[in-house]
């Protein structure tokens, strides 16, 4: 129940946002409702725990009556404790957390005997109680806002709390009636083993407040969420390795009795170490109200299962480790792949003009073995952007060309033309790398040498970009108004590796490998420090690297694409899909794990512009703390 509480005020907390740090929760009529809420649930949870008690009436009666006030306590409490949380009054919060530490201790050691087993809860129910009152004294006394919960958060936030309470309440104890006296041997482990779960947790709770407030995506939520998470699993394996080194030392120093099952009490660290690790982003999705909080009980659904089936405390301790893997890659894995929001690019139509054009553009052409197509691709991009009454330079460069392309090149007389050469073949992003170095103007385009992609649609791209003050307009084949010819299994090859991205990269861009790109100039100065793709994971490098900039503003339009006989680069193979799946694997890498992008922004000092209409991505230089 102590987790269904954290869950409650982290949801309270997070409604709360960034309109202040002292809030009143809700009063009136909806405060009227919580009190129901509260009482409902304290009467609920009295009635399960006396029909769960194997004892004679008296018995039950007793213990539902007691759970039923401490229940009552503790969700009366969530008020003031999310007031104080909210504030980040850490020593009032630590002043009653103490206390009903310590209440409890002094009541266990006057009122626990063999004798009288009735007395049992009755330290728990008078802490609990002690403390509710303390926290109603030491609430803050500031002005407040008021916060109003809204359903979809409080719903979310109710449903994931309890899946993780059946996943928690299972681990922690197995049913006699189903494993006789294994079911002492599984219960001595789960009693010696969770405080794996509780001693990191009290020190992750100083950044929830900041995880609770700041929306997804913003520095200061990374900060916090990658802190807790680090002092958690910092703290569940260090006491879960001394623990699983001497169990029975362990469990003679804290509970005064030596016996537990070596096997059991490993495999149940196991499944509290990973149940730590997840409680941290479990407890960001339920502050956020996202509905990934409802995977808890994927967990849940493997371990009550697995209660009933077990036949050992071995296997059940098996089953709990299953749980806990289960928690753990729905729950912990994803948070730290979305702890970003996911980036959505705009759509522009052929609809959308504007009067005015950029006064100049540089359009860059990789060239790697074109055949005379390139003199046709060079030649429209001229004409189209004379047209368009737009200046513009080219810059093409061969990249190690061996089938005479080069030598067109030079022949060819276009004003504002510039040939670069490699001496041998580096590759489309080593191209584009060395003719971004070169480019001058404040729009820089590129295109692909073959034929492919008509140069017509670059004054629409300088429309987009002007329409859209965008940062990045790319070219989609899965754009409505697109005309492809492209196989079936060309389309489904772009399909499946654009939902890779949005996974890996919670990038919503629909297609960031058509060779047609604009890119404004704040962007590419930037991010060519930190590009480094040699080959055609460039295209999606650069919008990697341009988010961690702070850039999210991207446009997407369509395209007309028809492959071309001469082309001999066109053709897509198995060959080429492993080489891109690895590629990718590698912008994974370090995006997400070593920072990499982020790092050189910040190095680069270089922060989002001004006015941006996405400007919830802040500063790199913050972004890097992260």
């Amino acid at each position: 129940m102590g987790f269904f509480v954290i869950g409650l005020q982290l949801v309270i907390v997070g409604s709360a946002g960034e309109s202040g740090r002292s809030i009143r929760f809700v009063s009136g009529a909806g405060g009227r409702r919580y009190a129901a809420a509260c009482a409902f649930l304290g009467a609920s949870s009295g009635a399960i725990a006396g029909l769960l008690v194997q004892s004679n009436v008296g018995t039950r009666v007793g213990v539902g009556i007691q759970v039923a006030v401490t229940v009552l306590a503790m969700l009366t409490a969530v008020i003031p404790r999310s007031e104080l949380l909210a504030a980040e009054r850490w020593v009032p919060l630590g002043c009653f957390m103490l206390l009903g530490a310590t209440v409890r201790l002094l009541l266990g050691a006057l009122l626990l005997s063999g004798a009288h087993p009735q007395r049992t809860l009755l330290p728990v129910v008078i802490a609990e109680c002690i403390a509710a009152v303390a926290s109603y004294v030491l609430r803050p006394r500031a002005a407040f806002t008021t916060v109003r919960l809204t359903t979809r958060k409080l719903v979310i936030g109710v449903l994931a709390s309890l899946g993780l309470l059946a996943s928690l309440t299972f681990w922690s104890f197995g049913r006699r009636s189903r494993l006789g006296d294994e079911t002492g041997i599984f219960n001595d482990a789960a009693t010696l083993t969770r405080p794996i779960v509780f001693i990191p947790l009290t020190v992750a709770i100083l950044w929830f407040p900041r995880m609770a407030r700041h929306p997804l995506g913003t520095p200061r939520l990374r900060r916090a969420f990658l802190a807790a998470l680090g002092w958690t699993s910092l703290l569940a394996v260090v006491t879960g390795a001394v623990i699983a080194a001497a169990p029975n030392v362990v469990a003679r120093t804290l509970l005064g009795y030596s016996g537990v099952s070596p096997s059991v009490t490993r495999l149940l660290v196991a499944a509290w170490v990973l149940s730590a690790i997840s409680l941290v982003p479990l407890l960001l999705y339920i502050s956020h109200g996202s509905r990934l909080a409802l995977v808890v009980w994927a967990s849940a659904i493997v371990i009550v299962p697995g209660q009933l089936l077990a036949r050992s405390a071995n296997s059940l301790g098996v089953v709990a480790l299953m749980s806990a893997i289960t928690m753990f890659v729905l729950v912990a894995i994803p948070a730290v792949l979305r702890v970003q929001p996911v980036v959505h690019a705009r759509r522009a139509t052929t609809r959308d003009q504007v009067g005015e054009r950029p006064h100049d553009v540089t359009v860059v052409v990789p060239c790697f073995n074109p055949g005379e197509v390139v003199i046709t691709t060079l030649r429209s991009i001229r004409s189209e952007l004379d047209r368009a009454g737009v200046e513009c330079t080219i810059i093409a460069v061969s990249d190690g060309s061996s089938d005479g392309s080069d030598a067109l090149i030079d022949q060819l007389d276009l004003p504002s033309l510039v040939h670069l050469r490699h001496p041998h073949n580096r590759g489309k992003g080593a191209a584009l790398r060395t003719e971004f170095a070169v480019a001058e103007s404040d729009v820089v385009a590129f295109i692909d040498a073959d034929g492919d992609l008509a140069p017509a649609l670059l004054p629409r791209m300088l429309a987009a970009e002007e329409h859209f003050r965008a940062d990045i307009v790319f070219g989609s084949k899965l754009h409505p108004d697109s005309s492809v010819e492209a196989s079936r299994l060309r389309r489904a090859y772009s399909a499946g590796y654009q939902m890779l991205i949005r996974v890996l990269f919670q990038l919503d861009v629909r297609d960031t490998q058509t060779g047609i790109k604009l890119i404004h100039r704040r962007v590419l100065d930037a991010v060519l420090p930190s590009l480094r793709e040699d080959g055609f994971a460039l295209d999606l490098e650069m919008f990697i690297a341009a988010r961690a900039a702070g850039f999210t503003n991207y446009v997407e339009i369509p395209v007309v694409l028809q492959r071309q006989a001469t082309s001999t680069t066109s053709t897509i193979s198995t060959r080429a899909v492993r080489r891109m799946f690895g590629d990718t694997l590698r912008l994974f890498w370090r995006t997400k794990i070593t920072l990499e992008y982020v790092r050189s922004v910040a190095q680069e000092g270089v922060s989002n512009r001004p006015g941006d209409p996405t400007e919830h991505a802040s500063a790199p230089v913050d972004h890097a703390v992260s």
